[in-house]
């Protein structure tokens, strides 16, 4: 499923009413990837619990909960809001985490000095400068350095880092 539309989502090219919508995500959870919503399920209840999500890595963020609602659907509807973005937390965050020992790597491990520079970040890409002839040391460095930061998480499930080598940044 990719996004929503009102009281429809788009789904593989097709607009889906929400109920059928809502029937492809129980499933999705339920039938197809049961160990992901089970996991999902854990962490949610966790973090309605602690009233804090955690990345792999130890980044906490906090939800300070209301005392009061004004109905029991405003209290249902904020649960639910704290699970998802708790949920999306952990997740993101780990990438997010991943990223900056990335970042801080390739910095303090660089071996062509002024021949590496990183300009930006953006989401889960760095783009770096490089001479035209060390480009391609370049990229397996960074490269190497990005994957060897996600196997230190993933531990036997194979990373994976795309890129390229090129006169500008493109997406």
């Amino acid at each position: 499923m990719k996004f929503s539309l009102s009281k429809f989502l788009w789904f593989d090219g097709k607009i889906v009413p929400l109920e059928k919508a809502k029937e492809y995500s129980r499933r999705y959870y339920n039938e197809v990837y049961t160990v992901f919503g089970d996991w999902k399920n854990l962490i949610g209840n966790k973090v309605w619990e602690l009233k804090y999500s955690i990345t792999p890595y130890g980044r906490k963020r906090f939800w300070e909960i209301p005392l009061l609602f004004d109905s029991d659907y405003e209290y249902k509807k904020y649960k639910a809001r704290v699970k998802r973005e708790g949920i999306n937390h952990v997740i993101q965050g780990c990438g997010a985490d991943c990223m900056k020992i990335a970042l801080c790597r390739i910095f303090e491990e660089n071996p062509f000095g002024d021949g590496l520079k990183i300009l930006i970040q953006i989401y889960d890409e760095i783009v770096v400068e490089a001479p035209k002839e060390i480009a391609e040391e370049v990229f397996k460095f960074v490269s190497g350095i990005m994957i060897e930061v996600e196997k230190d998480f993933l531990g036997n499930i194979p990373a994976k880092v795309d890129g390229y080598v090129a006169n500008y940044w493109q997406k």
